[in-house]
């Protein structure tokens, strides 16, 4: 174990490396929720855009943006797409229960946004 923290502590890992990483923490999270939503399916049977869309959120924490700021662009993103608010996800009628303001989020849901930042952090911090 030792080995490994010295190798994350000495690689950069790259913004892809730490999206698969919170990824799978928010698969394992929405597992725990017993989320009744369409399954999250693992990294590598990801789209492009979803992959890219996690991408995304690391390069902007490692910006400096704020969870609430990560979730903002995440629904611009969405709504770009042409997504919007529906009380249950669902990808053929491209509605989310999470495509609406920061402070309306229950608190689980944002917890997503702050477990992005702070597995962002803790995988670039240079000291242990």
């Amino acid at each position: 174990m030792r080995k490994e923290m010295e190798m994350l502590r000495k690689e950069n890992m790259t913004d892809k490396a730490l999206a698969r990483c919170i990824h799978e923490v928010h698969r394992a999270y929405n597992v725990w929720l017993e989320d009744p939503g369409p399954f999250m399916p693992p990294w590598d049977a990801l789209t492009p855009w979803q992959r890219d869309t996690v991408t995304n959120a690391v390069r902007l924490v490692r910006m400096g943006v704020s969870p609430e700021g990560i979730h903002k662009v995440w629904v611009q993103r969405m709504t770009d797409a042409g997504w919007r608010y529906g009380p249950d996800k669902d990808p053929l009628e491209k509605t989310h229960p999470s495509i609406r303001e920061w402070n309306d989020l229950p608190v689980w849901e944002r917890r997503k946004s702050i477990v992005t930042c702070r597995l962002v952090y803790a995988f670039t911090l240079e000291e242990w």
